[in-house]
């Protein structure tokens, strides 16, 4: 890190979530039963931790909103050559980075949104009022089903993990 600057954390992030868009490419559509899910271990590597992903979970999610862009549905992006479908990626409207906060997985398709990558880039990177529209969006919509899974939180709690969330991983 001090030989390439801080940089490089960004960059190992982004690389993260790129491998996990790929993977959920390769996804299947996962049955589960109603109410909460219980949460994974946190990952431990030698330079970083993070909490896991299930690519299975982000395919269902993907699935249930039809391989479209739940932010605008006319959004066209191309064929995804491993789906069949329209290459769309998934977005988690409470950061997995706040799993600690929750006694159970946040890792769950109603907290995980189909996005065109151009609005999955303005979650990530847009200006904080641009990024309070789509949050306020999503929020209303799934706010009820979170609940379902006995994930309770805050449309003010969201907004302040994305303004101190870098990139919004």
């Amino acid at each position: 890190k001090g030989r390439v600057g801080s940089d490089i954390i960004e960059i190992k992030g982004q690389l993260d979530e790129d491998s996990f868009q790929i993977e959920i490419q390769k996804g299947k559509r996962k049955e589960l039963q109603a109410g909460a899910i219980q949460k994974k271990e946190k990952k431990q590597s030698s330079s970083s931790s993070s909490w896991s992903r299930d690519a299975n979970m982000a395919f269902t999610a993907l699935d249930n909103a039809n391989f479209k862009c739940e932010n605008d549905q006319d959004h066209e992006t191309f064929i995804s050559a491993r789906t069949g479908n329209q290459f769309v990626e998934a977005h988690h409207l409470i950061p997995m980075e706040y799993q600690g906060e929750f006694t159970v997985s946040i890792d769950v398709p109603e907290n995980i949104i189909s996005l065109c990558p151009n609005c999955h880039r303005a979650f990530h990177n847009s200006i904080i009022s641009n990024q309070e529209k789509l949050i306020s969006k999503f929020y209303e919509s799934r706010s009820y089903l979170l609940k379902e899974r006995n994930i309770t939180i805050t449309k003010e709690k969201i907004f302040e993990y994305y303004k101190t969330t870098p990139n919004n991983v």
